[in-house]
């Protein structure tokens, strides 16, 4: 189901348009989005176009109820950016403010630096180990998720609200698999005074 709707959403659509009144310009930054950016966007490489980094968007949200866009280059300048699941954005341990760097003393929760307004500041990706952790400020994140409630920092998978009727559903199917078996073990055996059919 959230294939389809992602396929729904997205495709292979979603193509530049450009609406203003420099129509030469326009056609110049459609051309480049769609012919050379969109193929090399993402630091992943050309297996992960901007089409493709969309569909896969739309399955996070539904999925896993977040995901964050860091906003990069590459060494040379050229604009790039880089998908981080939500399992990625968190903390290693359940400290309640950050102990170092420019945030020092900033609260985090679940991943999220937060000002005293409850803002985010910055989100800490987590690397392969602590030491490769990283604080990336807010400005040059794009952090997408649906949020329920006002005081929300991180997203709820869409299909959550669900999950108590599809144990259900999984329990009966399980239970009709196992009457079934039953079903198929059973046998009779008919004893009769000779031994053999009835004649």
């Amino acid at each position: 189901a959230i294939d389809n709707l992602a396929q729904h959403a997205i495709g292979r659509a979603w193509n530049p348009h450009y609406n203003g009144e420099d129509k030469a310009w326009g056609e110049e930054a459609q051309a480049w989005l769609q012919d050379e950016w969109f193929g090399v966007c993402d630091v992943r490489g050309p297996n992960h176009d901007f089409k493709t980094g969309l569909y896969l968007d739309s399955i996070a949200v539904d999925r896993d109820g977040d995901f964050a866009i860091i906003l990069t280059e590459t060494e040379e300048g050229y604009p790039q950016i880089q998908h981080v699941p939500a399992h990625r954005i968190g903390m290693r341990r359940m400290d309640k403010t950050v102990t170092g760097g420019k945030w020092k003393g900033y609260a985090i929760e679940q991943g999220v630096i937060l000002n005293k307004s409850n803002r985010p500041v910055a989100y800490r990706v987590l690397g392969e180990e602590e030491k490769d952790d990283q604080d990336v400020d807010a400005a040059n994140v794009v952090f997408t998720y649906d949020p329920e409630y006002h005081d929300q920092i991180r997203g709820i998978p869409g299909f959550s609200h669900a999950l108590n009727e599809i144990r259900d559903a999984m329990q009966s199917e399980m239970w009709e698999q196992h009457a079934m078996l039953i079903a198929s073990t059973i046998g009779l055996i008919e004893h009769n005074e000779i031994g053999g059919a009835d004649i």
